[in-house]
């Protein structure tokens, strides 16, 4: 008799009971979503700290592994080296073997100097930077550090 008078507050009550059972529903499902992104996270920071941990522990041994690899490889090269130079009779031969030696961008001058590979004039334009190091040819071949460039002339500390 209610509902065909017009009256709908039966109908209101009952709807808002079962917005409020969807609320209910969807927060259950939201708080179990929040719960599941919670552990995962925690999972997630504990992995990246044994990361962390495994990579600080095996650093020593990559450095060390890497040192073993480079010295092996340079000890081969001064092998190499070694018995190049030690086959040749001329200094002609021995200028051509160190030249094949020298790394890339270096070359041997007139005077057999080890220079940068400039093609000419470059490598007598050349000038070292402040605080590389550099042999001084007038003290003996002493090694001296650059600590100042004022044009052409160079300041040295030995």
């Amino acid at each position: 008799a209610a509902a065909g008078t017009g009256d709908t507050s039966f109908d209101d009550a009952d709807d808002i009971q079962e917005l409020a059972d969807a609320l209910e529903r969807e927060r259950d499902v939201q708080e179990a979503r929040a719960f599941e992104a919670s552990h995962a996270l925690d999972r997630a920071e504990d992995l990246h700290a044994e990361v962390v941990d495994r990579g600080a522990r095996l650093l020593d041994l990559r450095t060390r592994l890497a040192l073993e690899a480079a010295e092996t490889r340079a000890a081969r090269g001064m092998e190499e080296a070694v018995a190049l130079i030690e086959s040749v009779d001329a200094r002609d031969e021995l200028d051509t073997v160190v030249r094949t030696l020298m790394p890339a961008g270096w070359t041997l001058d007139e005077r057999g100097d080890a220079v940068p590979d400039g093609g000419g004039d470059a490598a007598r334009r050349w000038f070292p930077r402040v605080g590389e190091t550099v042999v001084v040819r007038q003290l003996g071949g002493a090694e001296a550090e650059v600590v100042e460039i004022d044009g052409a002339e160079v300041t040295v500390k030995m």
